[in-house]
């Protein structure tokens, strides 16, 4: 299927900076969700098309050529799980914590269950409910209650492991593929609308069990157009379009506020604006995304720290939230002020934990399965 049949050695910084500003903008939501746009959810679907580009530009062409899809399936593993189940781990006492304080109506067998599951990157089909962060908004049946962001995890997990199959279609048939995941997922969108009597079509599916199957057509959509984009990097026809990019976008900083305007905005329209940006906007900035290069040393290393930051921001930010918000509830402190200190913290454990425990943990994962896994470029941070 790929046009595109250099290996390659370039690093899509760019794309890195993307990816921590949408992770960024995930934590800020789920903090200061009083105020905050739910647009952010849209970030979501940008993570699903970035990981299936940089997964088709890290591992096509080696699949193509030496790598067997047993490599590739542990590779992918050692990159997720070490800072996944990192997420679980402080999510399970939180989680008592939670509940204990009358918050959730989880019972403990209920929640040693999610252990069970969660552990093993398989969610939980609870009807449970929670109280979230802002302390109005009531999330029922989510698919990972020791660290609800990670039902994305498990979708992309899924998603990159039908990657050596995927990156075989021919292009008129991912074509297909992604156009059919879109209307799949605008059907179930338009259902359920009209089943709970919605004033708007809802897109953010797949994160709890009434919405699970919406996930499937919603994460190989995003994917699939990712590897798509990759293909078609050099592309002739395309080429021009690239080009003028570089020429209007001379700098990654300006790509990086278009995204935070378009998670800014409100979702109005009934719907449709997410939609328009689920079709073509998230596309558009990948696309772009791909052609723009930093433009100095300063840009690059901004760039490579939003990417390097953004997967712990996403997988930690959550339960960190949650004791900082139960604790802060205790000490009569104001929203604002838990808001502040819940991003703060959240920093610093990412940070802690990636130098400290995760790539240490997957420089020894790594080196105990060299005898199955070949060496692999680092090319981007996938």
């Amino acid at each position: 299927m790929p046009e595109n049949s250099k290996i390659g050695r370039a690093r899509y910084d760019v794309l890195d900076g993307l990816r921590g500003v949408a992770a960024i903008s995930v934590m800020l939501f789920h903090y200061t969700q009083d105020s905050f746009p739910r647009n952010t959810d849209m970030a979501v679907d940008l993570f699903f098309i970035l990981s299936g580009f940089v997964i088709a530009h890290s591992y096509g062409s080696r699949l193509q050529n030496s790598m067997s899809v047993l490599d590739y399936t542990g590779r992918r593993l050692i990159r997720l799980y070490p800072m996944y189940i990192a997420g679980i781990i402080i999510g399970i006492p939180v989680l008592f914590l939670v509940t204990k304080a009358g918050l959730a109506n989880y019972s403990p067998k209920s929640i040693l269950g999610n252990i069970f599951l969660n552990c093993f990157f398989l969610p939980d089909f609870n009807g449970r409910t929670v109280l979230e962060l802002n302390g109005t908004t009531h999330f029922t049946g989510e698919l990972f209650p020791l660290n609800p962001p990670s039902w994305s995890l498990f979708f992309e997990l899924v998603a990159s492991l039908t990657f050596p199959f995927l990156f075989k279609l021919k292009r008129h048939a991912m074509i297909s593929l992604i156009i059919s995941c879109y209307a799949v997922l605008m059907l179930i969108s338009l259902a359920e609308m009209f089943i709970n009597h919605e004033s708007a079509i809802g897109l953010a599916q797949g994160w709890n069990r009434e919405s699970f199957l919406g996930g499937f057509p919603r994460v190989f959509y995003g994917f699939s157009f990712g590897i798509l984009i990759y293909s078609s990097i050099n592309n002739e026809q395309l080429g021009k379009l690239r080009a003028s990019a570089e020429r209007l976008i001379r700098h990654p900083y300006t790509l990086y506020l278009l995204l935070l305007i378009v998670l800014a905005l409100p979702m109005k329209l009934k719907g449709l604006y997410p939609a328009l940006i689920l079709a073509v906007v998230a596309p558009s900035l990948v696309f772009f995304g791909s052609a723009i290069r930093c433009d100095g040393e300063t840009s690059a290393k901004v760039a490579k720290f939003l990417g390097w930051i953004s997967y712990p921001i996403y997988c930690l930010h959550l339960p960190i939230g949650r004791a900082v918000f139960l604790i802060s509830s205790r000490l009569h402190y104001s929203r604002s002020l838990a808001a502040a200190i819940s991003i703060a913290a959240t920093f610093v454990v990412s940070v802690i934990l990636t130098k400290f425990y995760e790539e240490p943990v997957r420089t020894y994962l790594s080196q105990k399965a060299k005898g199955l896994l070949h060496p692999v470029a680092k090319t981007i941070n996938v």
